[in-house]
């Protein structure tokens, strides 16, 4: 059934994208070629027809467009409307525009037509993704001449234009996995390529280049400078990715060795056909053991509330122990669990509180006295950040011991704060401020020194670009996160925000006040200013609980 349904949602993008009733000639859904360096041998893809004899010039240029959604070998059907002079010099990796609607394409004259395009985002030559809300006007012009008595394009922009629906076809979104300051967890950095079979020679190639400027040096690459491909291929077989690297890969010691691996295998992973990587040196094997880079696994895969009898998983009865009697002691009104499970930050009117959990001894450490606190973090290192919502005030982070290891306002006293988060790994900040201009969503990059203490906040960069109404954020994985857009009449909507990437929108819901979710088991939830805590459930959502006053998941 799916195959049926990629060739009906392609189609009726291409036809779209045309402007044409039908599609100019036949053409059918192929299985890709069983290669050895692929994405997988089962891929889907639209298989486009070449010119007609004696087409004119704007069905040359109808079809050179519709053909630009068949990337297999690398556009060869799209490079046979273009001279023979510009077939080679035509690079469609360099930019892809992604539009919601049909471009408009003018004859200017015989040989100069202009297409205009109205782009919602834009993919660049290294896979970044980014969003123009709104749209963007670009005029793209083309040429043509006629080369032995048939029209051909002999200068065209090197980019291609898709439709959204064909877009969310032909292209998925990957991770670079770079490493964080300390070379101790993975860092993904989100780019977007089309699936095809070289995907994992452009992820490698993607990947020796180095992190993307927002990252900057927050992040660590294993490679040495200069490292490339020995051969411009990676091939697979039997599962096994073999990376062959040229002789500047020498340069690393065996601890970046170490690191080159967990970075190739955790990128060339997300490939269906890939189980493990090897690496070889100018063709030459490699022994090289993988470095350990998960994440702590968090404690516990439901989320956990805050109600009046205190603290406890969803659906669990309530225990009244010496936690639960702590947060209501202070009249907690937020917390923040750590992914281990052994602390917990309680937010109330007195600031905020860490406890020790199953210590029989366990009190209350008051860690920051200011008032109006956001929910509390508390990180893979057991660092605690608490922030008023005050838009003067800045974020703070201290030890279990109740030491101040970092404050910083910087760019954060810009508007008040709505809410915060930071990333499983440490290296990502996401914030929500409410501003003179409406409420903006920024991540922003977390340095830190060689103890993995916080340092600095840098390069906010501004997500959910077109959600209206933001009034919540949080993560839900690795390069997502999960906020809910205010809605007439008490309608709010979740959303699936994709940090390098698009939002996905959910069925909404009226008086939503907060929103959680974990892609490691699937799982969405939402609050109302009821107290009702929602599940999302196939189509729809389930109450799964009253009375509840805040929840999240632990380590988020």
């Amino acid at each position: 059934m799916r195959k049926f349904s990629v060739l009906a949602a392609l189609t009726a993008a291409i036809l779209l994208l045309s402007g044409c009733a039908q599609l100019p000639r036949s053409s059918e859904v192929k299985t890709g070629p069983d290669l050895k360096s692929g994405l997988t041998t089962d891929y889907l893809y639209y298989s486009p027809n070449g010119p007609n004899e004696g087409d004119d010039q704007q069905q040359i240029i109808n079809g050179f467009l519709n053909a630009a959604t068949g990337p297999q070998n690398d556009y060869q059907i799209a490079r046979e409307y273009l001279t023979t002079d510009f077939s080679g010099k035509w690079s469609p990796n360099d930019e892809v525009l992604i539009q919601e609607s049909r471009p408009e394409l003018t004859m200017i004259d015989d040989t100069n037509a202009r297409l205009v395009v109205k782009a919602v985002a834009q993919i660049d030559n290294v896979g970044l993704w980014t969003s123009l809300p709104g749209g963007q006007v670009r005029n793209l012009d083309f040429q043509l001449v006629k080369e032995n008595n048939q029209w051909r394009i002999s200068s065209a922009p090197n980019a291609t234009v898709l439709v959204k629906p064909v877009f969310d076809v032909l292209f998925k979104s990957y991770s670079l996995y770079f490493y964080d300051g300390q070379n101790k967890y993975l860092v993904p950095d989100l780019r977007w390529f089309s699936s095809r079979v070289s995907t994992g020679t452009r992820l490698v190639n993607a990947l020796l280049k180095g992190p993307n400027q927002w990252l900057g040096d927050s992040v660590n690459n294993a490679f040495p400078s200069g490292t490339k491909l020995a051969l411009d291929a990676v091939t697979v077989e039997n599962g096994v990715a073999v990376v062959d690297l040229n002789a500047a890969a020498t340069k690393a010691d065996k601890a970046a060795r170490s690191r080159m691996l967990s970075q190739l295998t955790a990128t060339l992973n997300q490939l269906t056909n890939v189980f493990s990587v090897k690496i070889q040196i100018d063709h030459t094997a490699q022994e090289i053991a993988l470095q350990n880079s998960q994440l702590p696994l968090p404690n516990g895969y439901i989320p956990v509330v805050l109600n009046a009898d205190g603290i406890r998983p969803v659906s669990q009865s309530a225990q009244k122990d010496k936690v639960s009697a702590l947060s209501q002691k202070v009249n907690a009104k937020e917390f923040g669990y750590s992914a281990d499970g052994n602390y917990l930050a309680l937010s109330s009117s007195r600031g905020i509180d860490l406890v020790r959990v199953n210590i029989l001894s366990s009190a209350l450490t008051l860690l920051d006295t200011r008032k109006d606190q956001l929910a509390p973090v508390i990180d893979n290192r057991n660092q605690i950040w608490s922030l008023p919502s005050k838009a003067s005030e800045p974020i703070q982070v201290h030890d279990i011991a109740g030491k101040l290891l970092f404050s910083s306002s910087g760019w954060l006293g810009t508007g008040e704060h709505l809410a915060f988060g930071i990333s499983r790994e440490g290296s990502r900040l996401a914030i929500l401020l409410k501003t003179k201009s409406g409420n903006v969503a920024y991540v922003a990059v977390i340095k830190r020194d060689d103890q993995g203490n916080p340092v600095g906040i840098y390069s906010p960069r501004r997500v959910a670009l077109g959600v209206n109404n933001l009034k919540t954020l949080s993560w839900s994985g690795p390069t997502s996160l999960i906020g809910i857009s205010g809605g007439p009449a008490g309608l709010d909507t979740p959303n699936s925000i994709v940090v390098g990437g698009g939002t996905i929108s959910m069925t909404p819901l009226t008086d939503l006040r907060a929103a959680i979710a974990q892609t490691d088991s699937s799982s969405t939830y939402v609050l109302d200013k009821n107290g009702i805590l929602f599940e999302y459930r196939g189509t729809g959502w389930l109450a799964v609980e009253t009375e509840v006053t805040a929840t999240h998941f632990t380590g988020n």
